[in-house]
């Protein structure tokens, strides 16, 4: 992955979490994993590995898919 895709894909995760209104400790905390680290991955500093991507995904209630997909645009879906 470039730094450019990093970078987009750290807006995206930084983007759906401002939906779910998660801080990035909170993020951090559901997800495994460290309040820097989800700060290096949103700036684009550092890819997050499959396990913690998922749990990003599971956390934010997106498909990788729908993360990973730079053609689309981010939306919120509302959980019932």
């Amino acid at each position: 992955m470039t730094h450019e895709e990093r970078k987009a894909l750290g807006a995206r995760i930084r983007q759906y979490r401002g939906f779910r209104c998660l801080t990035q400790e909170q993020l951090a905390q559901a997800a495994g994993t460290t309040r820097k680290t989800i700060n290096l991955i949103e700036n684009g500093n550092k890819q997050p590995n499959l396990d913690m991507l998922l749990g990003i995904c599971r956390t934010l209630e997106i498909s990788t898919d729908e993360l990973l997909d730079q053609s689309r645009q981010p939306r919120l879906v509302m959980s019932s």
